[in-house]
């Protein structure tokens, strides 16, 4: 159990962990599940280990990186840890951010990195474009809804 403990802390050193992913990481070393199991209480009495803060630590991190609600939902989820959406957009609003801004921000980065001017493409193009933007866009954790409705509008009423 020393040895278990002595090698959580030395992961805890270098940066703060979720108690599934401690867990996995001692088992990793092959620590006996007993081992891992109360060197993980004694980290929580210690409080070394504080789910609560690392998920709201975890939220901010992704929120700050413009990542939609559904990314921090499955991010969160793979750690095993006690997500709603309220504290998403709690942590959004605490951080003075909107979807539709952080949106709109993913969609004119693309634009201006590859240096594309919608008005000059034909329909085909465009669809082209409204799809990749519409995937990288659901990559980054954004809803069909939301992303449809902040593309750039067509000027013309093309099919």
């Amino acid at each position: 159990m020393k040895d278990c403990y002595s090698s959580s802390l030395k992961l805890l050193v270098r940066r703060d962990y979720s108690t599934f992913k401690m867990s996995q990481k001692l088992l990793e070393k092959g620590f006996e599940p007993s081992d891992v199991d109360e060197t993980i209480e004694k980290l929580h009495k210690q409080k070394y280990l504080n789910d609560q803060n690392y998920l709201e630590g975890r939220v901010r991190h992704y929120a700050r990186n413009k990542k939609g609600p559904q990314y921090i939902l499955q991010k969160c989820e793979e750690e095993k840890l006690p997500i709603t959406e309220q504290l998403i957009h709690q942590t959004y609003e605490d951080l003075g951010l909107s979807i539709p801004e952080m949106i709109k921000e993913h969609i004119h980065k693309k634009l201006l990195f590859n240096n594309i001017q919608i008005n000059e493409l034909d329909s085909e193009k465009r669809f082209k474009l409204y799809s990749k933007l519409s995937r990288h866009l659901l990559s980054k954790g954004y809803i069909v809804q939301n992303i449809e409705q902040y593309l750039p509008k067509e000027s013309s009423n093309e099919s």
